[in-house]
């Protein structure tokens, strides 16, 4: 479920509705009972992926350390990160 902003089109009125997605569409306007609505697109809040963990950026210590790793490790070997 998930939850949408609609606006009815005939009397302009702005309110919130838990749907399904495949229903998203079926509902009434709570002030005059039309079905003309349409969903209103918000902007959404942004989000950084840099401070989640590991998502899409490493640390450099962590960065660092993977090549001191590959440095001491000596050419012929690889590093088994289990």
């Amino acid at each position: 479920m998930a939850s949408y902003d609609y606006i009815c089109k005939d009397c302009k009125q702005e309110f919130q509705g838990i749907r399904k997605i495949d229903d998203r569409l079926k509902i009434d306007c709570p002030e005059c009972q039309s079905s003309n609505i349409q969903i209103m697109i918000k902007q959404a809040q942004p989000f950084n992926y840099d401070n989640r963990m590991g998502a899409y950026k490493t640390s450099d210590n962590f960065n660092d350390r993977l090549k001191d790793m590959a440095k001491n490790c000596g050419s012929g070997h690889t590093i088994n990160t289990r």
